[in-house]
């Protein structure tokens, strides 16, 4: 590699350590388990795919591991909030996490979001995630962990004292941010699966959030069976094709 090039690359790595987020989020769950026993293990847990008229809501929970290696830290240097990630950013550190982490993935089908509707079921989809990291880590009861939860509620059945919620949580907690990436980065290539069945949808790039070009598509196309029946473009597009 010319030496221009290598001393470019350089200051790459150097400017995004610079700007990372990542030391303010690992703080701020420090600081969490400052009332808790030193050995307690923090969860985060965060959902996507509550606003999309389309398919099943994603959740992931993630446990990092017990000693951060400096290798493990540098690869979560763009570690944010999924929103304000790049895809490809998304794309390395879903792979980073799910290699170096204990994580697990909860789903709650498009039929059960019709059913119980997105609240319900996406709280559904987040137990799921959490069950399976407990399993994972042969703690089924939860003892010893600390669940970290994005937004205002906490998870059902889940003792009050072993969870928090805490609002915008995934722009301020490691484990919460680290959630939402992967089930983001899970979510998305799945919709760009079913992108290629259901052509004219542009779900490759809205994934399945109703934008206009994708309102637009239901009125002309009609709903597919993977859109959500109660959600309003949904209805829109029922009620004028019949």
């Amino acid at each position: 590699m010319p030496t221009k090039t290598k001393s470019r690359v350089k200051e790459k790595r150097k400017t995004r350590k610079q700007t990372s987020k990542l030391p303010e989020l690992l703080a701020f769950d420090q600081s969490i388990l400052t009332d808790f026993p030193a050995d307690t293990r923090l969860i985060g847990i965060d959902e996507v795919g509550r606003g999309s008229c389309v398919g099943p809501i994603y959740a992931a929970a993630v446990c990092f591991p017990k000693i951060l290696e400096t290798i493990f830290l540098e690869l979560l240097t763009e570690l944010n909030d999924s929103k304000q990630v790049s895809a490809a950013a998304r794309k390395q550190l879903c792979s980073t996490l799910q290699t170096h982490c204990v994580y697990g993935v909860g789903i709650a089908q498009k039929e059960e979001v019709d059913e119980h509707n997105v609240y319900h079921a996406s709280l559904l989809a987040s137990y799921r995630a959490y069950q399976n990291v407990l399993n994972t880590l042969k703690q089924p009861d939860g003892n010893g962990t600390l669940l970290l939860l994005d937004g205002k509620a906490l998870l059902p059945g889940v003792e009050l004292n072993k969870q928090k919620a805490i609002i915008k949580g995934d722009g301020r907690s490691a484990v919460i941010a680290g959630a939402s990436i992967i089930a983001k980065h899970l979510r998305d290539q799945q919709i760009i699966a079913w992108a290629k069945d259901y052509p004219g949808y542009s779900w490759e790039t809205n994934m399945g959030y109703p934008t206009p070009t994708h309102k637009r598509a239901i009125l002309e196309l009609g709903p597919t069976p993977l859109h959500r029946i109660h959600y309003k473009a949904v209805r829109e597009a029922q009620i004028a094709l019949f």
